[in-house]
């Protein structure tokens, strides 16, 4: 079996890797994660609003939100197998990627004619997901390869401003573009147009991303630990996951049909709509710095956990008032607490396990989260269903998702996650907005830091290797450059 880190041979000697090299990496990478963003934004977030406007009922503008994504999920867990033998981590993305942004290729067909089958959208939204999170684990591994320590935690910063505020700029102006169309009465050409402006946008991200050079590997220095905390590590780990699981498959028992109630039961214009999930994504936005700064004194368990019973009424409280400023208020609070509880939920999940296990486990928790995401839509589809997708069937949707979150902290206060975590900004990749419930994304795992003993042995291997790489971010008087 080929070396995880091994580079294709060639003949004819390639140039060293410079700091140029470096640089032009980075900003492809920074634009990658921004032409990335606008499709997610203006692309697949609109899905579910797509469903309704081609007539096919709320209970299937729910299930495309959420059940395609169990076919990326799937996917990825033969990701690791297949890079074993094919083992070119860029070629894999930018294939995965490319993959993704043809998908969008028949929506554009459907939304100009004006109709498509339920089942037809349900195949064209897999393989979109198929492409998105096939290319996750391979992207991870590669990336870290690509930018050097010293400098992951200022740059993944920027690249995940960059990659937030794109997404909610695609997202607003799509909100936008599907108002003025259906004042005009072509609402469906409009998503035509937002469908093909999300596939070029992705297509330019698969030009960044093979724009990037590979720099030559480097030795992998393993992590020292003992057989009992590894052991320790693990079942913390799991635990966690074991959560993550339960409380993410209540919360998408009512999160993919919040766009149907809102659009159809509700009867909100899309300027609205677009202004509710815009709030409760900025509020998550804005509010990350500060419960990271409140992590640093109470500690990620503690972050944790208060999110934990803080997310328990969160869907509840949809039905004390179908008002318009007091949805903008529980979208608010929405948006604050999911971002309190994805910062801790990650901080110790990841560190519960040694950096060489991340990748892995990285691919399981996608495939966990994405088949709890499947399995809570499917049963929230079927309750609807039941009640005929009446107010009075969201409603019991929106109640059996606060009970569920509660049975789910019961399993967190009693499991409760014994691991000192450092706490610091994580990178993030967002892959989708919702309307309620925490976005899709996935950490970029070289943000996280890696353990003391590891950092020490990996600046001293760094002293020894006289090729530049991290210089190239560094000011003419040697310091890091600003991350502003």
């Amino acid at each position: 079996m080929p070396e995880e880190n091994a580079q294709p041979t060639s003949l004819i000697p390639r140039p060293p890797y410079t700091s140029r090299h470096l640089q032009r990496n980075l900003a492809v990478s920074t634009a990658d994660a921004a032409t990335f963003g606008v499709m997610v934004g203006i692309g697949e977030t609109f899905l579910p609003a797509f469903a309704l406007a081609v007539g096919l009922g709320e209970v299937m503008a729910g299930l495309v939100a959420s059940v395609p994504l169990m076919a990326g999920g799937m996917i990825q867990m033969a990701t690791p197998w297949v890079l074993s033998r094919f083992n070119h981590r860029q070629a894999w993305v930018v294939g995965a990627s490319t993959l993704q942004a043809l998908a969008f290729v028949p929506l554009i067909v459907a939304a100009y004619v004006g109709s498509i089958s339920g089942l037809g959208l349900l195949l064209v939204a897999s393989i979109y997901w198929a492409g998105g999170l096939a290319g996750g684990p391979a992207w991870n591994s590669w990336i870290e390869q690509i930018v050097p320590r010293p400098v992951r935690a200022s740059y993944f910063a920027r690249r995940t401003r960059a990659s937030q505020l794109a997404t909610l700029l695609g997202f607003v102006c799509g909100g936008l573009l599907l108002q003025y169309g259906r004042g005009a009465g072509w609402v469906t050409t409009a998503f035509a147009v937002l469908f093909l402006v999300a596939f070029l946008f992705r297509m330019i991200s698969v030009v960044m991303l093979a724009a990037h050079r590979t720099p030559p590997a480097k030795p992998v220095v393993p992590t020292h630990q003992s057989a009992a905390s590894v052991a320790a590590n693990t079942l913390n780990g799991r635990n966690l996951l074991i959560y993550l699981v339960i409380v993410q498959g209540f919360v998408q028992i009512s999160g993919p049909f919040f766009t149907p109630y809102m659009l159809k039961k509700l009867e909100m214009s899309y300027i609205v709509y677009t202004l509710l999930v815009a709030t409760a994504f900025t509020a998550k936005i804005v509010s990350l710095a500060a419960w990271g700064k409140i992590a640093k004194k109470r500690g990620a368990t503690w972050l944790l956990t208060v999110s934990a019973v803080a997310i328990v009424p969160l869907s509840s409280l949809w039905t004390v008032s179908q008002s318009v400023p007091w949805l903008i208020f529980i979208q608010s609070i929405n948006g604050c607490i999911w971002a309190a509880y994805e910062l801790g939920f990650f901080l110790l999940f990841f560190e519960a396990l040694p950096q060489a296990q991340r990748v892995k486990m990285l691919t399981y928790y996608n495939f966990a989260n994405t088949a709890s995401w499947c399995l809570g839509a499917t049963v929230g589809a079927l309750v609807l269903n039941a009640f005929s997708a009446s107010v009075q069937g969201y409603y019991v949707l929106f109640y059996l998702s606060s009970f569920g979150r509660a049975l789910a902290l019961v399993y967190l206060l009693s499991h409760r996650p014994v691991v000192v975590a450092k706490v610091t900004s994580i990178g993030l990749r967002i892959f989708g907005l919702r309307p309620s419930g925490p976005p899709l994304e996935t950490p970029i795992l070289s943000s996280i830091p890696e353990p003391p003993d590891q950092v020490e042995q990996l600046e001293q291997l760094a002293a020894m290797e006289p090729v530049e790489t991290a210089s190239a971010v560094l000011s003419p008087a040697g310091e890091k450059a600003s991350a502003a």
